[in-house]
């Protein structure tokens, strides 16, 4: 008769089996993060700059004839507006008025074509009627001789566009941000629970 041969049990106990789970899902959360605070600060800077130098290349309503000077930064456009009498419009072009640049040479001036632009100051609005480029930094001297009118140097159009690109790059920073930090919560908590047991120890 055959005798019933002894078991013999291991005691070792199962090697437990790494989490890898959400791993993929931190990563992505860490990068957009990272990306959108980057983001976010070069919208922030790109912002201050641009109200920087909009600020500086903006100068206070005059009364024609008039005489005044700004300050300009070199490969930038600068545009002539004029507030027209209610309900009129306006009357002067890039013939009204003479810009001499830093340099002291005469600088060149350009219609607006037939695009209209407008700005609102101080309850007034102004419309665009000349247009140039700074070729250099420095001091410029904007000359309005004809008389009953009010004008002022401001902005183009192109460094107003600027500012609202850099404002989108901030909108698009929050959203990107928003995502990462989900992605980050999820990751973590998958991480954090207990990875399924290994069935039952060898014999």
């Amino acid at each position: 008769m055959t005798q019933p041969q002894p078991q013999e049990w291991s005691l070792t106990p199962p090697t437990p089996q790494p989490n890898r789970r959400g791993r993929g899902l931190l990563w992505s959360g860490v990068v957009l993060t990272v990306l959108a605070i980057v983001l976010f600060i070069a919208g922030i800077v790109g912002i201050g700059r641009g109200v920087g130098q909009i600020a500086s290349g903006t100068t206070e309503p005059a009364v024609t004839p008039a005489v005044f000077t700004s300050e300009l930064t070199a490969g930038r456009g600068y545009t002539l507006y004029e507030s027209p009498p209610f309900g009129s419009t306006p009357t002067l072009g890039p013939d009204g008025f003479a810009v001499t640049g830093a340099d002291g040479a005469p600088v060149a001036l350009d219609g607006m074509g037939p695009a209209t632009q407008t700005i609102e100051i101080g309850g007034a609005t102004f419309v665009a009627v000349a247009q140039f480029e700074a070729s250099i930094s420095g001091t410029y001297i904007v000359e309005a001789p004809q008389p009953g009118t009010t004008v002022l140097l401001g902005p183009s159009l192109s460094q107003l566009t600027g500012l609202g690109l850099w404002g989108l790059a901030i909108g698009v920073a929050v959203l990107v941000g928003l995502v990462g930090i989900v992605l980050l919560v999820v990751g973590v908590v998958l991480r954090s629970r207990r990875p399924a047991p290994v069935p039952g120890a060898a014999y």
